[in-house]
């Protein structure tokens, strides 16, 4: 069996954050709830139970994160799978960054201590 290659610059984290997702459609803009499955600097995948955006398509994410405040990002779908999809964020601005931090430092702290034992 063969192996896809990952090409991620971003460590991936494990983050279960409620979502909104809105993207433009025919005649307007459709929207919907999920979940994120997984976070990092530079996209992320959302589980979904239904249809997700097309691949390609631009969406704005709407992240409500656990310290009360929420992260919008605009992002590129870029594959569709069974259970969800997963998208690349576009540009974003430091206070973008700055609660991307805030949100995933604990994770990434749980995870580089694990490493060192």
């Amino acid at each position: 069996m063969e192996r896809k290659m990952e090409h991620r610059m971003n460590m991936r984290i494990p983050m279960y954050l409620p979502v909104g997702v809105n993207y433009p459609v025919k005649g307007g803009r459709a929207g919907f709830r999920a979940v994120s499955r997984d976070l990092s600097f530079g996209g992320a995948f959302i589980e979904i139970g239904d249809t997700a955006p097309s691949t390609g398509a631009i969406v704005r994410l709407s992240f409500q994160t656990p310290l009360e405040s929420s992260i919008t990002v605009d992002a590129l779908v870029l594959r569709g799978e069974a259970d969800g999809f997963s998208v690349m964020f576009a540009y974003y601005g430091d206070e973008v960054f700055r609660q991307l931090t805030l949100v995933m430092e604990p994770a990434l702290e749980r995870h580089y201590a694990y490493d060192r034992h």
